[in-house]
């Protein structure tokens, strides 16, 4: 049985010179797959369509210059890292170095030498080769980290919620909820957060009740009502959830945008107030982490609409009654206005959320329901 020979690599010739491509396909057809355009656009248009392993760039084209070809091309992500070789009729080095400064990798100048040509594109395709190799064994190695950081995650949600009586289901709405209001917010106020953060805090928000290990079973599984002592040290968590990250924080490390930092955030500040009528610090407004400010309005719709020893879950419909009109507890100066602007805005996707036993849409399928909801 014969082995499968290796794909050919692509090299995209580019010159309007018909002499010049016939002596490049000549040194190179046998070891290489070969196409050819005429002009500067024919070359970009294909390379949008089919990107090339290597390019043979004429410096002289009839509608624009190689350097334009090169400028353009480097300006793409898909294209950039792609070898471009420039072919001339004569050596500058003004050329070149401008050549150089634009991303050229390398030159090649008439009379064009058959073994010269083979050896610097068989170097630079080589290079090239290696490189996306490496990128993709970053990228593997990338998204074994995220593995462990997701189950990392949800083995200490997972703790937290065992203790607090509450099931898994919880950990997934919060996630659900967080991404679905945080995206909705980013479209309202863009410059409030990068679009790239949603998904890192609405993994981090996971671990918002993370300080509930350091509260007493006593009081933290007590099938009644806290007594006045028994709440102050219930309003521990946040604090304690706090501390804990922030020392795993500093243990670490961790960067200003790292997964641990938004969780920290969230678990220290998902009871403030936009009023400044929450613990433990009680702070006002904008001074409450935009991370927080979104935890605390789906902390309480999930508690509202969830099974709890001393209530049964309240429909959609009163929870959201009280989070807009208040009930003595729950006001709806409690929360930041944007957030409850998005909150309403997506009340028909948070219903569905919360009415599903086991909650399994991903934000993209939630979206989808919406446009046909």
């Amino acid at each position: 049985m014969k082995s499968e020979q290796p794909e050919k690599k692509t090299i995209l010739i580019v010159d309007d010179v018909i002499e010049n491509i016939d002596i490049f396909i000549g040194i190179l057809s046998d070891t290489y797959r070969i196409r050819v355009a005429t002009t500067g656009k024919e070359a970009i248009s294909q390379v949008k369509q089919e990107k090339p392993d290597l390019i043979l760039l004429d410096f002289m084209l009839p509608d624009m210059s190689g350097y334009e070809v090169c400028r353009e091309l480097k300006n793409s992500d898909d294209t950039e890292e792609v070898p471009i070789i420039l072919t001339s009729s004569f050596a500058n080095i003004r050329n070149e170095e401008l050549g150089l400064q634009i991303g050229i990798s390398d030159f090649l100048y008439e009379p064009f030498s058959p073994e010269l040509v083979r050896v610097r594109v068989h170097s630079h395709l080589e290079k090239y080769m290696k490189h996306l190799e490496l990128e993709e064994e970053v990228s593997r190695r990338t998204r074994k980290i995220q593995q462990v950081q997701d189950a990392m995650i949800a083995s200490f949600a997972f703790m937290t919620e065992a203790r607090d009586q509450d099931t898994g289901d919880h950990i997934f709405r919060t996630q659900l909820y967080f991404e679905l209001i945080a995206q909705e917010v980013f479209s309202l106020k863009p410059d409030l957060f990068s679009f790239s953060a949603i998904k890192p805090m609405a993994l981090s928000s996971s671990l918002h009740d993370i300080g509930k290990i350091g509260i007493p079973d006593s009081i933290l599984l007590k099938r009644g009502p806290l007594t006045p002592q028994e709440f102050d040290i219930m309003k521990e968590h946040p604090t304690i959830g706090g501390d804990i990250l922030k020392k795993t924080c500093n243990y670490l490390g961790t960067r200003s945008n790292d997964f641990l930092v938004y969780a920290r955030e969230i678990s220290s500040c998902h009871h403030e107030k936009w009023d400044g009528s929450g613990y433990p610090k009680g702070l006002k407004g904008e001074e409450i982490p935009i991370s927080a400010r979104i935890m605390a309005i789906i902390d309480v719709y999930d508690a509202l609409r969830s099974e709890r020893p001393y209530k049964q879950p309240f429909s959609h419909e009163r929870s959201m009654s009280i989070i807009f009109d208040g009930d003595g507890r729950v006001m709806p100066s409690h929360f930041d206005p944007l957030i409850l602007r998005a909150f309403r805005n997506l009340a028909p996707l948070l219903e569905k959320i919360s009415s599903q036993e086991h909650p399994s849409l991903s934000v993209e399928e939630l979206t989808e329901f919406s446009v046909n909801f």
